[in-house]
C-alpha cells in the first residue's frame, strides 16, 4: 500500500482501531492525485461506497477470514478510503492466498478418487494389469461410486507443435499448456497409464511409486533413512518373509530347513553347489506344496532331509 502512494495515516486506520481520528488528515483524495485511489486502472470505473464492494460482505466462515481482511467499521468512524484500502488488500491477499487453498483441495480431491481407484481397484488383484483390464475396472469404478467424487476432467489443455534445435536438426515438439494443476493430473495420469505406467503405493513408507515393463512390486526403492541404504523393497520383503514364516506351516518349514542347510555350508559339510542344488530344489517342493500338490506332513519331513 505504501508503493502505491497510500498515506501512512491511512494505512494506521486499517490496521490499527486504537487511532484516533483527529490525527487522520484529510486530503486522502487531494487535488493533485498523488495520494488517490482512483489512479489505480482497477478503481477508475467505479464508485465505491461504504458498503458496496463484494469483498466486504458480511463474512461468515474461516475460510473466508483467510482472504478478507476487514476495517473496524463497528466503531463507527470508519473513512471511505478505509474501505477502499480494505479492498484493495484482500484483492492482495486473494492473489497470495487463493493459489495454496487451490493445491491443496486438489491433493485432498486426489486421495479421495485417484487414490481410491488404484488401490481399490487396480491393485486389488495384486498383480501388474494391461490396459484393456483397466478399462474394465474403470468402468466398475465409476458405476459403483455414482453420485459420489470420482475422478473426472478438469480445467482445459492446449496442445501446440513447436520446433526446437537440437544440434544442427530442427525437431518437432508438442507443448501442453494447461489452466490448473487438476486439468494436468487428469491428463497425465490416464495417458501413463496407457502407456504401462501404473502408479502404486509403498507398502512400507506408504509414498506412490511407478511400475513399469509388467513388473509389479508392494515397495518402492527409496532409501530408508537409518538404515545403512536399505530400501522399502528391502525391509518389505524381509518383513513379509517373516511373516509368512509366522503364519504359514509351509513356509516355516522350508525356513528351519533352510538355515540349517546354510550353517552346513559355512561349517563345509556341503559344497556351494550342493547347496545351490539343495536351494533349487527346496523352492520348488516349497511351490508345489503351496499349491496344494504335497501333504504338509511328507513335506515337512522330506524337506528336513
Amino acid at each position: 500500500m505504501r508503493e502505491r502512494g497510500v498515506p501512512e495515516e491511512t494505512i494506521n486506520r486499517i490496521f490499527d482501531d486504537d487511532k484516533d481520528e483527529e490525527n487522520y488528515e484529510e486530503g486522502f483524495e487531494d487535488r493533485d492525485e498523488h495520494y488517490s485511489y482512483v489512479e489505480d486502472r482497477r478503481y477508475k470505473k467505479q464508485d465505491y461506497g461504504f458498503y458496496d464492494s463484494h469483498v466486504l460482505e458480511e463474512v461468515h466462515t474461516f475460510a473466508d477470514w483467510t482472504t478478507h481482511f476487514r476495517p473496524q467499521w463497528h466503531r463507527g468512524d470508519v473513512k471511505q478510503e478505509d474501505y477502499l484500502g480494505a479492498e484493495l488488500l484482500n484483492r492482495d491477499l486473494r492473489n497470495l492466498v487463493e493459489p495454496y487453498i487451490e493445491l491443496l483441495d486438489t491433493l485432498v480431491f486426489l486421495e479421495e478418487t485417484y487414490g481410491r481407484f488404484l488401490d481399490e481397484y487396480i491393485h486389488s488383484k495384486g498383480r501388474y494389469l494391461i490396459e484393456d483390464e483397466i478399462a474394465v475396472l474403470y468402468e466398475k469404478y465409476i458405476s459403483e461410486r455414482s453420485g459420489r467424487k470420482i475422478i473426472k476432467p478438469s480445467g482445459t489443455m492446449t496442445l501446440e507443435c513447436k520446433t526446437v534445435k537440437l544440434g544442427n536438426k530442427l525437431v518437432w515438439c508438442d507443448v501442453y499448456t494447461f489452466d490448473s494443476l487438476s486439468a494436468f493430473l487428469y491428463f497425465d495420469f490416464f495417458r501413463g497409464l496407457r502407456q504401462g505406467f501404473i502408479p502404486k503405493r509403498c507398502e512400507h513408507c506408504g509414498k506412490f511409486f511407478l511400475l513399469t515393463s509388467g513388473r509389479y512390486y508392494d515397495f518402492c526403492e527409496r532409501v530408508v533413512k537409518g538404515t545403512n541404504g536399505k530400501t522399502c523393497r528391502d525391509i518389505g520383503a524381509h518383513k513379509k518373509y517373516e511373516e509368512k514364516c509366522k503364519s504359514d506351516p509351509i513356509w516355516l518349514a522350508y525356513n528351519r530347513a533352510y538355515k540349517a542347510h546354510y550353517a552346513r555350508l559355512l561349517k563345509k559339510k556341503m559344497t556351494k553347489s550342493e547347496f545351490l542344488t539343495w536351494s533349487m530344489w527346496a523352492a520348488d517342493y516349497r511351490d508345489a506344496s503351496l499349491a496344494g500338490k504335497v501333504r504338509i506332513e511328507e513335506y515337512e519331513k522330506k524337506i528336513k532331509e
